[in-house]
This record gives C-alpha cells, sequence and structure tokens, in this order.
C-alpha cells in the first residue's frame, strides 16, 4: 500500500517563510523526523520515499504555484498508484487559530487555492485535509498581504517545535491507524484545550535512544511510569511514541503548569522509574521543554 503526503507552498527563497507556505515549512520538519531527504524531482514534483512495515510513503512539495497544485499532485498519485482516501493535504487555514490545527476528510476548498486545484485535478475531494491554523489577518491588513507575510520569530519557533511535533505526530496516526482515529484524538485535543482557558500549560518532548534489546523492557518501564503520571494532578495529557525508522523512543507530556512539573519530578514513581530507565538508554535524553500559553 503506498500512501501520499502533501505539504502546500510556493517555491522559491522569497515564500520561504511565508505564512502561506505552512504546508512546506512542516513537511520539511515531518522528513526530518521520518529521517527522509527530499531527492527526487520530476515534472516540478519535489518528493522523498520510504517504507515502514507494509506502507510505502511519499512526502510531496509541489514545486508548481499554490494555485496549480493539482498538477503535481494528479502526476505523482497516479505515478505511483495512489488511491485518492490514501492522499494527505498539509495547508494553510485562515479560520484556525495559530497554535491548532484541524483533520477533515472530504469536502470543499474553502476558498483555498491548493486544494482548489487539488480538487479539480482529481476530481474528487475525498482525501485528508490536515488544516494548519494561522489565524486572520489584524484589522486593516488585507487578506493577500497577510497569508504572504512572515511567521514572527515566536511564531516560527512554536511552529518548528510544538506544532510541528504535534503535526508529526497526527500524520503518523493517518498513516498507521486511520484519518478518523487521527480526527477524533486531535480535533478533541484542540476542543480540550479551548475549553481550559487562558492556562500556562509546559510541554516536555524527550527523545530517547534505545538499543533493540532493550526496547521491549524500556516500554514495560515507561508504561507504569505513563499509568501512574497521567493519575497526577496537573498532568494534560502523557505518552510515548517510536520513531517511523525505530532509531528513538519520545515522551510527549503535557502539564498545567511548572508546579505540576515540580510536583511530578518529586513523586515516588518519577524518582523509582526514571533511573531505570536511564540505565536502558544510549547516552543523555534529548529533553526539550516548552512553556505556552493556551
Amino acid at each position: 500500500m503506498t500512501k501520499l503526503i502533501v505539504g502546500l507552498g510556493n517555491p522559491g527563497e522569497e515564500y520561504k517563510n511565508h505564512r502561506h507556505n505552512v504546508g512546506f515549512i512542516l513537511i520539511d520538519k515531518i522528513a526530518e523526523n521520518f529521517n527522509i531527504n527530499f531527492d527526487n524531482n520530476k515534472k516540478k514534483s519535489l518528493y522523498a520515499r520510504s517504507k515502514t512495515k507494509n506502507i510505502e510513503y511519499i512526502l510531496l512539495k509541489p514545486q508548481t504555484f499554490m494555485n496549480l497544485s493539482g498538477e503535481s499532485v494528479i502526476y505523482i498519485s497516479k505515478f505511483f498508484n495512489v488511491n485518492i482516501e490514501d492522499i494527505i493535504v498539509i495547508y494553510d487555514d485562515m479560520d484556525i487559530p495559530f497554535g491548532t490545527f484541524k483533520i477533515k476528510k472530504g469536502g470543499s476548498s474553502g476558498g483555498h487555492n491548493g486544494i482548489k486545484s487539488i480538487i479539480a485535478h482529481l476530481q474528487s475531494d475525498d482525501f485528508t485535509r490536515i488544516r494548519i491554523g494561522i489565524g486572520r489577518p489584524p484589522a486593516g491588513k488585507k487578506v493577500n498581504d497577510y497569508v504572504l507575510s512572515s511567521f514572527s520569530k515566536k511564531e516560527r519557533e512554536e511552529l518548528d517545535n510544538e506544532i510541528a511535533n504535534e503535526v508529526t505526530e497526527a500524520v503518523n496516526t493517518v498513516l498507521f491507524e486511520s484519518p478518523t482515529i487521527a480526527q477524533n484524538k486531535y480535533n478533541k485535543k484542540i476542543n480540550n484545550n479551548k475549553s481550559r482557558g487562558n492556562k500556562n500549560m509546559i510541554k516536555i518532548v524527550a527523545k530517547n535512544t534505545v538499543k533493540q534489546e532493550n526496547k521491549a523492557k524500556f516500554i514495560e518501564t515507561a508504561n507504569e511510569l505513563i499509568a501512574k503520571s497521567r493519575k497526577e494532578n496537573g498532568c494534560i495529557s502523557y505518552n510515548l511514541y517510536e520513531s517511523t525508522d525505530g532509531k528513538y523512543l519520545t515522551f510527549i507530556e503535557e502539564w498545567k503548569d511548572e508546579k505540576a512539573i515540580e510536583s511530578h519530578n518529586n513523586s515516588e514513581h518519577f524518582k523509582a522509574i526514571v533511573p531505570k530507565l536511564g540505565e536502558l538508554i544510549e547516552g543523555d535524553m534529548d529533553v526539550a521543554l516548552y512553556k505556552e500559553v493556551k
């Protein structure tokens, strides 16, 4: 089975950091996470290929302008015999606040020229969309000027880190589980975030390189930590993921605030289990800490 993941954008250095190019930005981060390179270029289609288990997947950056994206998508999907329902498209959406994204299968273009072109060329809208929030332009700024403006330094840092991590997780879920599971999981998370109001939230991403012979024990021990930690006050979510290339295992945790983190780090289960995990990894944990306001 072959699946196609498309990031939409405009090719060229002058568009590189534009809000309209968020599809390109994120598919580059996904390729980095999957440890593959965009080393194939045919008929204005820059793409990367890899395979996990029985699923081959192709990451695509159309090298046409946005309003002609369908030309590249139809070419690659036919060349590799990809079914329309196995196409995933990542693109910008002004109707979603920055910092969030929504997953949807089927539907209209919503006025997005890239999606409009893809629907026209495929003659179908039955593909999965991951709509990345860029927010609405401020009062007095034209829509075209806004989507072709650059992300701020702070926005770009968030995009390259926590947003990219969550979108990568969502793509993994669509690829290896189903669009419906991804939609239920991540769209629900967005709604939960909204209901929390303005509260400080901390996300921890910890990557661990684990030898193959230690993986089963690491996962078993980690699951014990996760089960106990999820019961703590202030824990929003706590999960363990394996990278698609199998090179490392990653914890992704979300906590209400710094007080919750401190309490977690001083818990008996944390003090007892984390040293056991440390004995099973090669080198040190690669830990990134992000403070957000939702």
